[in-house]
């Protein structure tokens, strides 16, 4: 949740403590990444006025996140602000992640992969955590909540995510078991 007092303006963009955006980054398998954007791209769409369709931007991430990272970087232009980091590579460095792990888990399932080749799941997630952690320090810095102490509690909404994020660590990680055991059905490519 992002919150604000009446004291302060409305936050840039999504604000939340590094602790709290690991775990749930994590812990759901990636999917907070998907909240993530849809945050950040409402919240860019309040502060510009601009209307910027949010969640079609959340579900074609790949095709905009170039552009969010360059929004982001503005406004920190405009704050007279400069963090070390790279918007252009880690836009990017993204879509190249998203386009393996496509081709990866397209050729898996239509047989033409080892599912062995699951096992690549975990570095491309902790990839794209990579990403996402550079651009949340940027994000929180230019709110003015470099902590971001404004979003460190687990809510029951967090809880259920991470539940839900369990149970696909589960399932996959049950996957890659079956995967290196011999029992993982394989389907054959068509004639």
């Amino acid at each position: 949740m992002n919150s604000t007092s009446s004291n302060s303006s409305p936050d840039d963009y999504y604000v939340v403590s590094m602790g709290k955006f690991t775990l749930l980054y994590l812990a759901t398998h990636g999917l907070f990444g998907l909240y993530w954007f849809y945050k950040n791209w409402s919240l860019e769409q309040g502060r510009t006025q601009q209307r910027l369709f949010p969640l079609l931007r959340t579900v074609f991430a790949p095709v905009f996140v170039l552009n969010l990272f360059q929004r982001i970087s503005q406004r920190e232009q405009q704050k007279e602000q400069q963090y070390n980091w790279n918007p252009q590579f880690l836009g990017v460095f993204y879509v190249a992640i998203f386009f393996v792990d496509m081709v990866v888990g397209s050729s898996i399932s239509n047989g033409k992969l080892s599912p062995k080749w699951m096992l690549l799941n975990f570095p491309l997630i902790l990839s794209h955590y990579y990403i996402f952690y550079k651009v949340q320090l940027v994000c929180n810095r230019i709110s003015n909540d470099p902590y971001g102490k404004k979003n460190t509690v687990i809510n029951s909404t967090n809880v259920l995510w991470i539940i839900f994020g369990f149970f696909l660590w589960f399932v996959n990680l049950q996957m890659l078991y079956a995967a290196f055991t011999g029992n993982y059905p394989v389907s054959t490519p068509p004639p």
